[in-house]
């Protein structure tokens, strides 16, 4: 019996169209097998090339490794610093995955590559792969949990694309994997559907940025802590924050997942961890009643520090349904 051959590239784009009727066939209900655009806004990464790696079976895609380069949103960023985030190979091929990963490594080359929100049925698989597997620790501020105290709010101000254009270089420099100005413009100002809110507290002498998002579920607000920029130990001086967004803005809840923050310095902010004594809902599209774990795993070539992992990595922070009055815009940062 013949042999079949087996090949892995990155996708090109005129193998897009096999891709995308495979990824069809596996994730019929996919938010991108829906709108084909917002797939080519997340991981086309040159008008003739995507961060897709594909197997191929004698020709035939049997599976694939999507990935998003921290150079994807600024290109003056590494490429080598990475996150994992859609994968899927044919079951039938034994160790499918672990070709992929393979040489995802000898095409990528990449230093440092972060994943979240895996099943804990590939806790093993990532182990196997020598990833370091954790998870992302939820903390949460409720309405009814909140303690009463005078806030100023002058001591913080919501920003918009020139504020983010004048930060400072070293708002950045306490973490891995390094991001930038150019990054939060084209990961959250310039986001094709999801409006997010970029909060400074003037205070801190080291400035720091946080990430915010809005969702309204039957008539209440919650709002979830996407990402953050800074040193770990400002998060603290966001207290007065929160805590106004809850008693003024009417917010229902905050909440935060991360990895990389102490609990001690995400308590000193007036978060709490989850317990699970209350329910925090992570998932709205659509709506699931229950706590939710997410695990979280990370890659390095050569130790690196301040390894710091959120939400808003990768694409976990992504919308699942398009509802009727929301307009998908592509627009093409690249």
């Amino acid at each position: 019996m013949k042999k079949k051959k087996i090949d892995t590239e990155i996708l090109k784009k005129k193998d897009f169209g096999k891709l995308y009727r495979f990824y069809r066939q596996n994730f019929k209900d996919h938010i991108f097998s829906k709108y084909q655009n917002y797939l080519k806004w997340q991981y086309q990464s040159q008008k003739s090339k995507f961060n897709i790696i594909i197997l191929k079976i004698s020709g035939r895609i049997r599976g694939f490794q999507f990935f998003i380069p921290m150079s994807y949103f600024d290109k003056s960023l590494s490429k080598k610093e990475i996150f994992l985030t859609n994968f899927y190979c044919d079951p039938k091929i034994i160790g499918g995955g672990q070709i992929i990963f393979k040489n995802l490594i000898k095409k990528v080359k990449p230093d440092f590559i972060g994943t979240t929100g895996f099943k804990t049925s590939m806790i093993n698989y990532h182990k196997k792969l020598r990833f370091n597997v954790n998870t992302l620790k939820h903390f949460y501020l409720k309405k009814n949990k909140i303690n009463k105290f005078k806030y100023n709010s002058e001591n913080f101000k919501l920003l918009y694309k020139n504020d983010i254009l004048g930060l400072e270089k070293k708002v950045f420099k306490y973490q891995t994997p390094l991001k930038s100005k150019k990054f939060i413009i084209n990961r959250y100002i310039n986001h094709p559907v999801y409006k997010y809110f970029i909060y400074t507290n003037l205070k801190i002498k080291n400035k720091s940025i946080i990430i915010l998002r809005e969702i309204k579920f039957k008539n209440k607000k919650y709002l979830k802590i996407i990402d953050f920029f800074g040193s770990n130990t400002n998060f603290k001086d966001y207290k007065n924050l929160f805590n106004y967004l809850i008693l003024e803005k009417k917010y229902f809840s905050i909440d935060m997942y991360c990895y990389g923050i102490s609990k001690k310095t995400v308590i000193s902010s007036g978060l709490k961890k989850n317990t699970f004594k209350d329910i925090i809902p992570e998932y709205y599209e659509p709506f699931v009643n229950k706590n939710i774990n997410l695990n979280c795993g990370y890659y390095v070539k050569k130790k690196k520090n301040r390894i710091r992992l959120f939400k808003g990595d990768g694409d976990r922070d992504r919308p699942s349904i398009l509802s009727l009055n929301q307009k998908f815009k592509y627009n093409d940062f690249k």
